[in-house]
């Protein structure tokens, strides 16, 4: 089969297309023909080496989301050779960039009948991680005020949904040209950050969502209520120091670190068929255009998912 493999960390040219022997399924194992991959900013900081510690030396395989058909299933599985299944990857660098991948049945979960392969591949990272900052670390629920800071992006897109679906009030940040999606997706109040600073945006607001990982809990926090939370998606050092300083703190400072889960495939499915969510794709690109994939994603102007058409 073909992968993509980090060769080199740094810029795109350390990525290559390389042959390799097909894997097999073990013990709670499914051995998925990949049809589609989602492309996420995850990616691009494992291949320039942010968490070289984590992964190890090259060469490595990139990638986390999935979609495509079982054709193997190792002892003790629960899904079954032809299902059409979904998922993300939980090993830290991630496996998912190739023609076949070995997952854990654990992570994945029957894709929505309704969903093209590319349309299901743009799911389980961004909305996974949407979904447990909002219900799991911020406990959004119906009337909450919730301020998403980078609503147009792969996981703020799919923020909007599921703080809609969850009952909460909606204030949205994104450029102004992406205005009209983030209000179709469930904002009540959209912000233009160019034009406005975030932190002077009125609040109070019961969750700070910063899908940009842009800002901090000493930046914005004048605007959560006293037992507000501030949740962060970039993993650095600065975050870390200020949710430790927080931790036992009625304000409180929180990074998402999302993992895959079946039940929640299986409810972001659920939502999928009946109205309630839909994957907004910024662009599907043919398998051996990972490279121009890594490009766009790295300008953060994308709205919605970049996805790789593998078949």
């Amino acid at each position: 089969m073909k992968r993509v493999e980090i060769q080199r960390y740094g810029s795109v040219d350390g990525l290559a297309l390389v042959e390799v022997p097909d894997p097999r399924p073990g013990r709670g194992e499914l051995l998925v023909r990949v049809h589609a991959i989602g492309v996420n900013p995850k990616d691009v900081m494992v291949r320039k080496g942010r968490f070289k510690i984590l992964t190890g030396r090259p060469p490595i395989t990139l990638g986390h989301d999935v979609a495509g058909e079982v054709i193997a299933a190792g002892p003790g599985a629960t899904l079954a050779v032809g299902d059409r299944v979904y998922g993300m990857i939980n090993h830290f660098s991630g496996r998912a960039y190739a023609e076949l991948a070995v997952v854990d049945d654990a992570d994945f979960a029957r894709m929505p009948p309704s969903l093209s392969f590319e349309e299901a591949a743009a799911i389980p990272l961004a909305a996974q991680t949407a979904l447990q900052a909002l219900r799991d670390l911020a406990r959004v629920g119906a009337g909450s005020r919730v301020l998403i800071h980078g609503a147009s992006g792969g996981v703020g897109t799919f923020a909007l949904q599921i703080a809609r679906e969850l009952g909460a009030e909606i204030t949205a940040t994104s450029s102004e040209k992406n205005r009209e999606l983030c209000l179709s997706l469930g904002a009540h109040r959209h912000v233009d950050y160019r034009a406005q600073d975030p932190a002077t945006i009125e609040g109070p607001f019961g969750c700070i969502f910063d899908v940009f990982g842009n800002q901090s809990l000493a930046k914005l926090g004048h605007l959560l209520v006293p037992d507000g939370i501030y949740v962060n998606t970039i993993p650095n050092a600065a975050v870390f120091r200020e949710v430790a300083a927080t931790l036992f703190r009625k304000k409180r400072a929180r990074l998402v670190v999302v993992r895959s889960k079946k039940a929640d495939l299986e409810l972001l499915a659920s939502m999928v068929e009946r109205g309630a969510l839909r994957p907004i794709l910024a662009t599907t690109l043919p398998f051996e255009e990972f490279r121009k994939a890594h490009e766009l994603i790295e300008t953060r102007r994308t709205v919605g998912k970049i996805v790789l058409r593998v078949r």
